[in-house]
C-alpha cells in the first residue's frame, strides 16, 4: 500500500517501520512545500502561496476559520484540520468540503484519534479532498495506519486509496 503523509511527522525510525510493513511512504519533505499559517502571518503566507503555487496548511484552525479563509482567498488551496485544530465534527467538516472547493482535510488529530469521525466523514462527504496525516496521535506508525484503515473499513477501495495516497499525490502533481 502507498501512503502519502501530508504532515511528515513520521520519524526516520517510523519510516523504517513503514518500509518493513510493506508500505511505500511519501511525505511533504521529500519534494513538496506547504506554507504554514498562523494568525500573525496570514497575508504574508497567502502572498507566498499565490506566488509559489503552494497549499497553505492551517494550524490550530476551526471549521469557521477555514471557511472564512477559503471564501476570502478562493484562489489558494488550504489544508485544514489535523493536529491542534478544534471544533471539527464529521458534519461540519462535510459541510466545509461541500462549500469550499479549495479546501483539503488532514486526517491527523481527532480524525484518527476519536472513533467514528473519519468513518462518518467518509459516509457524509466525497473523499476527493481528504488526506492521511500523522501528526497526532504520537504513536507507532502501525497504529496510525491501522487506525485510519479501521475508520475506513466501510469505504470503497477507491476511497481508501484516495485518502491514503492519491488525493495528496494529485494535489502535489505526483503520478
Amino acid at each position: 500500500m502507498k501512503i502519502f503523509d501530508i504532515e511528515n511527522y513520521a520519524s526516520p525510525q517510523e519510516r523504517s517501520i513503514f518500509s518493513k510493513l510493506g508500505i511505500e511512504y511519501f511525505c511533504k519533505s521529500n519534494a513538496y512545500r506547504i506554507a504554514d499559517i498562523t494568525k500573525d502571518n496570514t497575508e504574508e503566507i497567502i502572498s507566498q502561496a499565490r506566488a509559489e503555487h503552494i497549499p497553505v496548511m492551517l494550524r490550530g484552525d476551526s471549521p469557521k476559520t477555514a471557511l472564512e479563509l477559503c471564501h476570502r482567498y478562493p484562489d489558494v488551496i488550504f489544508i485544514a484540520g489535523g493536529f491542534f485544530s478544534k471544533g471539527y465534527t464529521s458534519i461540519n467538516t462535510a459541510e466545509l468540503i461541500a462549500k469550499c472547493d479549495n479546501v483539503y482535510i488532514n486526517t491527523s488529530g481527532w480524525f484518527t484519534y476519536c472513533n467514528y469521525y473519519l468513518h462518518e466523514l467518509v459516509r457524509l462527504a466525497p473523499c476527493d479532498r481528504i488526506m492521511f496525516g500523522t501528526a497526532f496521535p504520537h504513536t507507532h506508525p502501525a497504529y496510525k495506519k491501522a487506525s485510519a484503515l479501521w475508520e475506513l473499513r466501510d469505504a470503497s477501495q477507491a476511497d481508501v486509496e484516495n485518502i491514503m495516497y492519491k488525493n495528496a499525490a494529485r494535489l502535489f502533481g505526483e503520478d
